[in-house]
Parts: structure tokens; sequence; C-alpha cells
């Protein structure tokens, strides 16, 4: 059963009775658990190891067989004493040669091929760039069209912020001219209080039409200077607009033709790219074709002499 037991700590005698417990004796001498640990683990690396290099070792030897069978191929071929095949090494090193010369001739067409591709892509790209120049300069005086119209908007907003504190100044010379009159006039009717009735009567009533002059006067005043701001405000905002939209429509295109030369002469690039890649996978392929060539040239020759050797042998031997 799972659980606390108190016979771990106490040992039970026969008949029930608890005897002392012992710890068991544990030898010092014995290495750690860590130590154990550390151990372990560097004999399961020491062994992914040696499983590693037995693995490569296994892969070398298979690649080993593979050119030990190829070689042997080889020979057998160059050595083969069938009537079928070619008797003299010299005709098979020979049909080799005119193999890889063949195949060196094909390459040297497809080179000369590519390269009439890559001068024409060239002219194809450098027509690209010569638009894509064009119309970056294009772009240029546009921007800088676009900063002189936006400088003088900026003075048009200026000029009518002028305006606006002039408006304001006039406004209130306007409301202190009215509070000085209106002083003025309570001073004089102060001052003629004292008078006839009909005089006081006749003084207010002329303050009172010179008053209303005044005022109809500031206020048509102000109406008209309201309506030329108003007007020079409209007139400045609509040539700004027609400016802005004409450059708009100028600009609109030439982004649009600017992006698709981008396009293509991204595009461009990208083939050329590619041909020159064939290109080299072409020259370095020509190279290894003439490295087996001269190869092949250099073991037929030493093969046939080899042989011409053995021939003059066994003459000299039939001759004694």
């Amino acid at each position: 059963s799972y659980g606390f037991s108190p016979n771990f700590l106490l040992n039970l005698k026969a008949g029930g009775e608890a005897a002392p417990f012992s710890m068991p004796s544990i030898d010092p001498s014995l290495p750690s658990v860590d130590t154990v640990q550390v151990t372990r683990q560097k004999e399961k690396e020491e062994l992914q190891q040696l499983n590693n290099k037995f693995a490569a070792f296994i892969d070398k030897v298979r690649s080993l067989e593979q050119q030990n069978a190829i070689i042997r191929a080889q020979i057998s071929v160059y050595s083969s004493n069938d009537q079928s095949g070619p008797a003299n090494p010299a005709v098979v090193a020979t049909t080799a040669t005119a193999g890889y010369k063949a195949q060196v001739d094909t390459l040297t067409q497809n080179k000369a091929a590519l390269l009439a591709e890559i001068d024409y892509y060239k002219k194809v790209i450098d027509e690209v760039q010569q638009k894509y120049e064009e119309d970056t300069a294009t772009t240029k005086t546009l921007e800088g069209e676009w900063t002189t119209l936006k400088e003088d908007v900026d003075h048009l907003y200026l000029t009518i912020f002028d305006l606006q504190t002039k408006l304001s100044g006039v406004e209130d010379q306007i409301t202190l001219s009215k509070q000085m009159y209106e002083a003025k006039v309570r001073e004089v009717q102060s001052i003629l209080a004292g008078g006839s009735t009909k005089a006081a009567i006749s003084i207010s009533v002329d303050n009172y039409d010179q008053a209303a002059d005044l005022t109809s006067a500031i206020s048509e005043m102000k109406q008209q200077y309201e309506a030329l701001v108003a007007h020079t405000k409209q007139e400045a905002f609509a040539a700004v607009q027609l400016k802005i939209s004409q450059v708009a429509g100028s600009t609109r295109p030439v982004f649009q033709s600017l992006t698709t030369h981008k396009e293509e002469f991204r595009a461009l690039k990208l083939q050329a790219d590619s041909i020159q890649r064939e290109i080299e996978r072409v020259k370095t392929l020509n190279l290894q074709l003439e490295t087996q060539i001269a190869e092949a040239e250099v073991g037929g020759s030493s093969e046939t002499d080899q042989y011409q050797e053995q021939v003059t042998t066994l003459k000299s031997q039939l001759d004694d």
C-alpha cells in the first residue's frame, strides 16, 4: 500500500517489538552522482562521435568502391580483345577525342548565341535606363515646381493672415472710436443738462443723428473691407487649386511610366543575371571537357607507346 509507514524508521523484531534503526554504511570512496552523470554524458558524446566517424568511413568506402568499379570498366574497355570493338587503343582515344571536340564545338556555338543575347539585353537595359533617367529628371523638375508652388501657397496663407490681423485691428479701432464718441456724447449731455429742455433735446437729437451717420459709415466701410478680403481669398485659393490640379494631372502619368520602367528594368536585370550564370556554367563545362580531352590524349598516347613496346618485344622474340 502507498503512504507513510512507521516501519520505515523502525526495525520490528519478532513479536512486534521495535528495534533501533541503523543507517546503511556508504563507502566514501565511491564517486558522487554528479560525477557519474558527467561521465555517462561524456561516454555518450564519444559514442556519438565514433558513430559519425564510422558512418563517414562507410560513405568513403562506398565512394572508393564506385570509383574502383568505374576504373575497372575503363580498363576492361581498353584491354578488351573483343573483335567487335576497336583493336587499336589509338582508335579509341581518337574516337573519344572527336566526341569531346564535337561537344566543345556545340558549347562554343551555344556560348556565342548566349553572348549575342546578352548584348541584345544590354542594349535593352541601356534604353530602359535612359528612359528611367529621363523620367527621373522630369520628376525632379516637377518636384521643383511643386516646391515653388508650395512656397507660393505659404506666402498666400501669410498674406491672408496679415489681412485678417489688419481687419482685427480696424475692428478694434472702430470699437474704440465708438466708445470715445459715446463718452463725449455723455459728457456734452451732462454739461448741457442745466440748460433749457428744448436746447437739450435739440443737442441730443443732433448728436443722435451724427452718431447714426458715423455708425452707418463705419459699418459700410467694414462690409467693403470684408468683401475685399473674401474676394482676394477666393481668387488666391482658386489660382492655387488650379495649379495643384495641373501639376497633379501632369505628374500622375510620369509616376506610372516610372514604375513601369522600374519593373521592366528589374525583369531584364534578372534575365541578364540568369544568362550570365548559364555562360559561367558553359565555361566550366567547356573547361572540364578540355581537361578530359587532354587526359584522354595523354592516356591514349601512353597506352599506344606501351602496346608498341609490347609489339616490338614480341617481334624481337619471334626473330630470336
